[in-house]
């Protein structure tokens, strides 16, 4: 996500150096969101780094074009990242049953709000798989810190 090339697909493709790229690309899947709807997606980021980069990325494409030039920056990196003996089709097969549930719910992880995955490339489709699961994981630790009462405005306590 904030690999050297990645970012220079997204240099390539007219944004600004920054986190115009990332942050469109990466939260494009929720389509022309408000930077408070984005920033309360990504949970983790400051909120003024979501906002300048949502904000930064929407003179350079719409949500949904800079979401699949994102997506296609995964495959990019999967294909110069993972080992030719790994059995990609495998792991797709397994990655599908978790990530194309019958009634997906659109969010950063599902394939419902996210750009398809080829289905001529087992390798980018993969790392593009990969790159949902990560955001599942994501989406749950955000969940679950969020339960606990934490947010950015209420600090850890000894309490």
């Amino acid at each position: 996500m904030s690999d050297e090339a990645t970012a220079a697909v997204g240099l390539r493709a007219g944004f600004s150096p920054g986190r115009g790229f990332y942050c469109r690309g990466r939260f494009g899947v929720l389509g022309e969101a408000s930077a408070p709807v984005v920033r309360a997606a990504q949970g983790f980021l400051g909120p003024g780094l979501v906002t300048a980069g949502w904000l930064a990325g929407r003179s350079v494409m719409p949500a949904e074009e800079a979401a699949s030039c994102y997506a296609q920056a995964v495959r990019v990196w999967g294909h110069g990242h993972i080992p030719a003996d790994v059995d990609v089709e495998h792991f797709n097969r397994l990655a599908r049953q978790l990530i194309e549930p019958p009634t997906p719910t659109p969010c950063l992880c599902s394939p419902a709000g996210a750009h398809p995955c080829p289905t001529d490339d087992p390798v980018g489709a993969a790392m593009q798989r990969v790159h949902a699961l990560r955001e599942h994981r994501g989406a749950c630790h955000l969940a679950a810190v969020r339960l606990s009462g934490l947010s950015a405005g209420r600090p850890w306590s000894s309490t």
